[in-house]
């Protein structure tokens, strides 16, 4: 009897090993030349992208990431999601050790959802789901799965096969599309095209990657996405709330975004009349238009407030004239509005904001802007381009951030891409006079004289205009980096 007891204990021992053990995950499987410049590897992940309407798509994610070190970006499990429109469910994460050993699992009902608020928006929709799933032990392997059901469809996911330092096993992406609604896409630093099948009333196209070794981020490396494999998908026609667009160029963009806009640009007859009287001296356009947006800078504040179809639909312009403040849409909407009570026409100018930020490829529609700006044709000048969120830069500046990038100009008809000014060498100078006198303690005293344009001028612009002379005393003590002195 108690031979059998020790038979029948030993045999549920055994089966919950294997059942707590993985081996394909085991770190020793990885190749080598896999290993190599990687904080991480996947070790395989598939994610099928499905649009069943104009309205309506659902994203399934499987993945499973092995962590090799504490650079790895991928120790936590971060799933962003708009609540506006979409539905997140992480369904579970299981982490493995070295060995292919499981460790701890988590299930959806311990899955922590928190605002993905970045600090710069007063409100948005913007939440993820988060799994604190970093170890103490290297390398551990994590292993989740996640769906996402949508009732927008203006954006697609895209396929970022690989980033720096992670080497890639396999990696598939499919996209599901029902027949009509079709998908476009545009294959970045990569050849993979999709292998197209038709299922019943569906096309999939299917895309799939193995073995890529990682690639190292050197130093004063290019935009990642001039670098790094990727597709970017967008669809032809659209959903986003109750309207409906198509997208299958950038003039049908332009279309849906004056409709979405249409008619917000009204002022009250009290602030038409303001218009009308602080304009009334002035004798050219551009003169006019100097003095409205000295006032916008002087009277408005920039303030992000994105909920629900606010990303893209802006504020009516009394609601500015109101409440003294917007997001970038509103105060370009509201400067929009004050220019044409003093017949001056002007339009909206979608862009991809940020350095760091590629330009549009202009042979690829795609609603991947961040950023709305004013632009402003046929004055004396070819055309001047307002920033309408910033309370320091000159008329006609739009900061480095929207220099030389390819905006998208709104209008009732024929939208199109305009390229925004770029400035030279010429443009951006810091001319420095420098008197240093010596005694013979050692001490110096300086006199520094300094002239600066465009960019090299942006830093004491903006502290001249928005901060304290104490917090403007603290900036130059960091700039000059002497070990001790006083201004």
């Amino acid at each position: 009897m108690k031979h059998l007891l020790f038979i029948i204990l030993s045999i549920i021992t055994i089966s919950f090993a294997k059942a707590e053990t993985n081996p394909d995950y085991s770190i020793s499987l990885i190749p080598d030349e896999l290993l190599k410049n990687a904080n991480t590897v996947i070790r395989y992940e598939k994610k099928t992208f499905t649009v069943d309407h104009i309205n309506r798509s659902h994203t399934h994610y499987k993945g499973v990431i092995t962590i090799l070190n504490a650079k790895s970006p991928s120790k936590n499990i971060i799933v962003f999601y708009d609540e506006a429109f979409e539905k997140v469910a992480i369904k579970y994460v299981k982490i493995y050790n070295a060995n292919g050993r499981l460790i701890k699992k988590v299930k959806s009902k311990n899955v922590r959802d928190v605002s993905a608020s970045d600090g710069m928006s007063v409100m948005n929709d913007g939440r993820l789901k988060y799994v604190h799933a970093e170890q103490a032990e290297f390398p551990y392997t994590i292993e989740y799965e996640y769906t996402e059901s949508s009732k927008m469809t203006m954006f697609y996911p895209r396929w970022q096969i690989q980033n720096y330092e992670v080497a890639v096993e396999k990696s598939e992406f499919e996209v599901i599309m029902a027949k009509g609604i079709n998908v476009r896409y545009s294959a970045r630093n990569t050849i993979k095209e999709a292998k197209v099948t038709t299922e019943g009333k569906s096309i999939k196209y299917k895309f799939e990657a193995t073995n890529l070794p990682a690639l190292i981020k050197e130093p004063m490396s290019p935009v990642s996405d001039k670098v790094l494999p990727h597709v970017v998908f967008a669809p032809t026609l659209f959903s986003l709330d109750d309207y409906e667009g198509n997208m299958s160029d950038w003039e049908n963009l332009g279309k849906f975004n004056h409709e979405l806009n249409k008619g917000r640009d009204i002022l009250s007859e009290e602030m038409n009349s303001m218009v009308k009287k602080l304009i009334a001296d002035a004798e050219t356009k551009e003169e006019k238009i100097k003095i409205l947006y000295d006032y916008l800078q002087q009277n408005m504040r920039y303030v992000s407030v994105q909920l629900g179809i606010g990303g893209w639909q802006t504020f009516d312009a009394k609601y500015v004239e109101e409440n003294k403040y917007g997001d970038c849409k509103a105060l370009t909407n509201f400067m929009k509005s004050m220019l044409k009570a003093a017949d001056i026409e002007a339009y909206a100018a979608l862009i991809k904001t940020g350095t760091n930020q590629l330009d549009q490829d202009i042979n690829f529609s795609i609603a991947n802007f961040n950023h709305v700006i004013l632009y402003v044709p046929e004055t004396e000048k070819e055309g001047i381009w307002l920033e309408c969120t910033s309370s320091d830069l000159p008329m006609g500046t739009i900061g480095a951030s929207n220099e030389n990038k390819h905006a998208l100009i709104i209008k009732p008809t024929n939208s199109q891409l305009i390229k925004t000014p770029t400035s030279n060498k010429d443009n951006n100078v810091l001319q420095s006079d420098i008197k240093l006198k010596l005694n013979k303690l050692g001490q110096a005293n300086i006199i520094v004289k300094q002239k600066a344009t465009g960019r090299q001028e942006r830093i004491y612009r903006y502290f001249a205009f928005n901060e304290s002379d104490e917090e403007t005393q603290k900036m130059m003590r960091k700039k000059l980096d002497l070990p001790s002195f006083k201004i």
